[in-house]
Parts: structure tokens; C-alpha cells; sequence
């Protein structure tokens, strides 16, 4: 009996996935992160990868691994110290594809950061420091065009928000984009990221 409900398990996941369409995308970001405070504007390059799978009228879903870093000077008075900021991020979408325009979304994200100020002492250390958030969102669109809303971030004091989508052109070649700032304190942190990728 296990055999049967084997194959059946195969057989569904097969069928599932000749009726998604499926896309891998590679997005190149830029992220300004200013603070009044100190003068400071720092700027962070960074890369992600993301698969997502859209079943119609069922399951979409959706995986993404990023990575950003970046260097800056940091001066209160006279005083400056140079840094180093590394993060890192997972991330995980789940929602439905419904038979209309719609196909709204929660992610969950685990992310990362490492700053390194590369001195010792004066009280002064390195910082590492770790979070998971939720977001909502929702894509618009079909196969060959979407546009996607999100609010991430939605259970801490700081939300952003993030418009942005995806075109498929003839050749299965998909372009995409995206802009993102904080909500509470807007134009504190606000990015551009550009992508390429592959839909089939």
C-alpha cells in the first residue's frame, strides 16, 4: 500500500509541476542607509537569488538567499572610525495563486549582520546581530507580467515597503526590479535592485 500512495505522491508532484510556472531570478541591489544623527549615509551593494513557483489556482511558494556589504567612515567630532558591514538573509514565501489577478503572500526572513569596526578596546567592539520578521504582500499579474506589493518587517516598530515586479519577454528571459524604503522613518533606508533571470 505505502507503494500506491508513492506513486500517487509522484504522480501529483509531477502534475503540479507541469502546470507551474516556475522562475529563477538573480538581482544586483543598492541600499542608502542615512542617519541625521551621526551625518552618516552609507551605502551597501548586495546580490540574491530567488525561485518561486506559482501553480495555478493552488500553491505558490517561493525561496531566496541574499547577501550585501558594504565600508564606510563614521566620525562623531574629530574622532573616526572606519567599518565594515556584512549581512545575510533567508527567505520563505508561502500563499495561494488564485484563478484571478491575485496571489497575495506571508514570508518569513531570517537575517544576519556583521559590523566590523576594526579596532580594539576604548570600549569599542564588534557587533553581530541576528532577526526573523514577517511580511505580507501580494503579486499582480500573470505569467507574463507581475507586479508585486510587500510589507516587510510588519511585526517589528520599523515596516518597509517594497513595489516592484517581474516581465517575461519571448525567449523566456524575465526582467525584474524593485524599490524599497522604511515606512516610520522615511528616506532613512530606501534601495534599487535591478534583476535577470529565467521563466519555465
Amino acid at each position: 500500500m505505502k507503494y500506491v500512495f508513492a506513486a500517487l505522491a509522484t504522480l501529483i508532484l509531477f502534475t503540479v509541476q507541469l502546470h507551474a510556472e516556475q522562475l529563477i531570478l538573480a538581482h544586483f541591489s543598492h541600499t542608502t542607509v542615512q542617519d541625521d544623527e551621526t551625518d552618516l549615509e552609507f551605502d551597501v551593494n548586495g546580490y540574491d537569488f530567488t525561485y518561486m513557483n506559482f501553480n495555478d489556482n493552488n500553491l505558490y511558494y517561493a525561496v531566496g538567499w541574499g547577501f550585501a556589504s558594504g565600508e564606510d567612515e563614521l566620525c562623531l567630532d574629530d574622532f573616526c572610525i572606519d567599518f565594515e558591514s556584512d549581512s545575510s538573509g533567508l527567505l520563505f514565501e508561502i500563499g495561494y495563486n488564485f484563478d484571478n489577478p491575485f496571489t497575495p503572500f506571508v514570508s518569513v526572513t531570517r537575517s544576519e549582520w556583521d559590523v566590523d569596526l576594526g579596532i580594539t578596546g576604548l570600549g569599542l567592539g564588534d557587533a553581530t546581530e541576528s532577526d526573523t520578521t514577517i511580511g505580507v504582500g501580494t503579486w499582480f499579474g500573470d505569467e507574463d507580467r507581475r507586479l508585486r506589493l510587500a510589507f516587510d518587517g510588519v511585526d517589528t516598530d520599523d515596516p518597509g515597503v517594497s513595489i516592484g515586479g517581474y516581465t517575461v519577454l519571448d525567449n523566456n528571459l524575465a526582467l525584474s526590479g524593485s524599490y524599497f524604503t522604511s515606512t516610520e522613518s522615511p528616506g532613512d533606508i530606501w534601495g534599487l535592485s535591478i534583476g535577470l533571470g529565467w521563466s519555465f
